[in-house]
This record gives structure tokens, C-alpha cells and sequence, in this order.
């Protein structure tokens, strides 16, 4: 029970942290908060399917294993099985990521009850949300590792950094952001900073402008989503550290055994987020060509076309995740059979005398 608690504030300071900045976004202009709710529930959508489900079955295996360099060569493997599942999902959040939100907020068209420019700001909160993605799913994975070593700890005061960091980064950034308005689909107002001004730049609007429901939406809420964003990064790179600094030995792995160098991060990590960049732009491209287009039948196209895409470029640049995904899936495609059943194209064999055929 004594590494309980640890382990709890480890793994769940993302639902804290996303609830300390639904607060924070209270305090800034009206729809702030409403906007940040809307996009947390498509950011944290893909870290529920995909990140906690392999680290929670992940966890179970490494308990098990004691030798260095198979956790090592296992966590690689999912790490980089997660990154290049994930950097799909950022590129098509961030292609996508306005036809995506009018889809689903205003039911593919059956309604308007969201407007446009609110539209935008929800798309622009998501992918600032997005930014974060690939190190929080990384970080479930080395937080296996540290907590197949029996040290809960460690994940634990590095989770209390990353919300820490989010929370500074994302206030910060609020105040001067919020001073920038969404207008019929264009930000106005960067020009208008001036970060040298406490008075002007660094304390929160007026009441009467951020209570006031008329005014356009501004972009505050994409301040704590790029905070949340660098907190990731953050943690990601001290539990980085945290488990290269961990001796195996300690967790009553063989004395002397040590992590192999570059195999827990090694650089075939990066090369699983190409896929992600290619299909960036070329998703972009066809958003923007169907922008005539209603929003459900531009996320649907969209979304097929840079998922085969995707899947594609992994192919061809021999991922070793992308061949796994492709043979999971040709495993659960219905199989055809080709030509006449077998049973049909053998020759009948001779039936036996009958009695009447013996009298004769």
C-alpha cells in the first residue's frame, strides 16, 4: 500500500492537471472554459484508447521480466509502436482539426448551435493540446519501467514537476493570449501586445469584457493547452533521465546489470514520426481543396486518406510498427475464397453395387 499512493498522483496528474486548467480558464473571457472542455474531450480520447490500454497491459509483462535488456528492447518496441500510432492522430488533428470539431460539437451539420469563430478556437485548443500527445503516451511507458523496478516515487515527484511547469507555462501564457481575438476565422490583436506592460499585458481583462457574451472568442484557452503541452515534454524528459539513472540491480535484477545504451531511446523512435509530417501536409492540402465542402464529408475524406497514407509510409520506410498494424489487420479482414470450393471441383467417387445392380 505504501507505493499506492505514489502511483496514483503519477498516473493521475493529467485528469489534475486538465482540471486545474478548466479552473484557470474560468477566470479568463466567457467560452474559455466551455472551449477547453470541448477539446479535452478529443485530446484525451486517443490517450485513453491507445496510451493507457498498452501501458496498463505493458506493466503486467515487465513486473515480470528481470533482465535489462529485455525490458529495455520491450519498451523500445512499444514506444515507438505508440509513437507512430499517436503522430497519426496529432496530423489529423491538426489538418483536420476545424471540420473535425464542427462534426462533432454540431452533430455533422444537424445543428449550428456552436458558432464558426468558437468552432476555430476549439480547433486551435485541441492542437495546442496535441503538442503534448506523443510524450504523454512515452511517459505512461517509462513510468512502467520505473514502476517494474518497485519505485513508484520517483514517477510521482516528476509528476508533481509537470504540473508545476503547466500550470506556470499555461498562466503565463493566458494573460497576453487572451488579448487575441478569433474574427470571422482570422486572429486579430498580436500586434497589440506589448510584453513589457504588467498593467496591459500580464493581468487579466476587465469583467465587463470577459463576462461579456457578445465579444468575439479570444485565444486564452490556447495559453494552458501549450502550457500542458511543454509540462509533457517536461516530464517526459526527466522520467527520461530518472530511468537511465536506474540501476537494475536495485530492483533485484543481476548485479552489475545495467540498461543498454540507446536501446530505451534509441533514434528509431523518430523515424516512426516521418509518417506523421507527410501526412500532415498532404491531409492539409485536401482540407483545404474541400473546404466547399460540408465538414463531415471533409473529416471522412480527409481521414481515409491520411490514414492509408499514413499506414503507407511506414510500409515503405520498413517500420516495424506499421508491418505489425498491417499484419493485425490482414488477421482480422474476412478472408475470400478464391475459385469453387474445394469439395466441389473433386470428382464423385464410385458408389457402391447396389443389390439390384449384383442381381443383374
Amino acid at each position: 500500500m505504501k507505493r499506492f499512493g505514489p502511483a496514483v498522483a503519477g498516473r493521475g496528474v493529467l485528469q489534475i492537471s486538465a482540471f486545474l486548467d478548466l479552473a484557470l480558464a474560468s477566470l479568463l473571457s466567457v467560452g474559455a472554459a466551455a472551449a477547453m472542455a470541448a477539446a479535452q474531450t478529443l485530446y484525451l480520447l486517443p490517450l485513453s484508447l491507445i496510451g493507457t490500454s498498452i501501458a496498463a497491459a505493458e506493466l503486467t509483462e515487465l513486473s515480470r521480466i528481470r533482465e535489462p535488456t529485455v525490458i529495455a528492447e520491450r519498451t523500445s518496441a512499444r514506444l515507438c509502436a505508440t509513437a507512430f500510432g499517436v503522430s497519426g492522430v496529432v496530423a489529423i488533428y491538426f489538418a483536420a482539426g476545424g471540420p473535425l470539431t464542427d462534426s462533432v460539437f454540431n452533430l455533422a451539420g444537424l445543428r449550428t448551435a456552436i458558432a464558426d469563430d468558437d468552432i476555430t478556437l476549439i480547433a486551435l485548443v485541441l492542437g495546442a493540446y496535441s503538442l503534448g500527445l506523443v510524450p504523454l503516451v512515452a511517459s505512461r511507458l517509462c513510468q512502467n519501467v520505473l514502476f517494474a523496478a518497485r519505485d513508484t516515487r520517483t514517477a510521482a515527484t516528476i509528476a508533481a514537476i509537470r504540473l508545476a511547469v503547466a500550470l506556470a507555462v499555461g498562466a503565463a501564457l493566458m494573460l497576453p493570449l487572451d488579448r487575441v481575438l478569433v474574427l470571422e476565422g482570422a486572429l486579430t490583436g498580436f500586434g497589440d501586445i506589448d510584453l513589457f506592460s504588467l498593467e496591459s499585458t500580464w493581468t487579466l481583462l476587465d469583467s465587463g469584457i470577459r463576462s461579456d457574451p457578445a465579444l468575439p472568442a479570444r485565444l486564452g484557452a490556447v495559453g494552458l493547452a501549450l502550457g500542458a503541452a511543454v509540462g509533457a515534454w517536461v516530464e517526459l524528459g526527466l522520467l527520461r533521465r530518472a530511468v537511465m539513472q536506474r540501476r537494475p540491480a536495485r530492483a533485484g535484477m543481476p548485479a552489475g546489470a545495467d540498461w543498454p545504451a540507446g536501446r530505451l531511446f534509441g533514434g528509431a523512435i523518430a523515424r516512426h514520426l516521418v509518417p506523421a509530417v507527410v501526412t500532415f501536409v498532404v491531409g492539409l492540402g485536401v482540407t483545404l481543396v474541400l473546404a466547399p465542402v460540408p465538414s463531415v464529408l471533409r473529416v471522412a475524406v480527409a481521414g481515409l486518406t491520411m490514414a492509408g497514407l499514413h499506414l503507407g509510409c511506414g510500409l515503405a520506410l520498413r517500420l516495424p510498427a506499421a508491418r505489425a498494424l498491417t499484419s493485425q489487420l490482414s488477421r482480422v479482414a474476412p478472408k475470400r475464397t478464391h475459385g469453387a470450393p474445394h469439395a466441389d471441383t473433386r470428382s464423385e467417387p464410385d458408389e457402391a453395387p447396389t443389390d439390384d445392380n449384383e442381381g443383374n
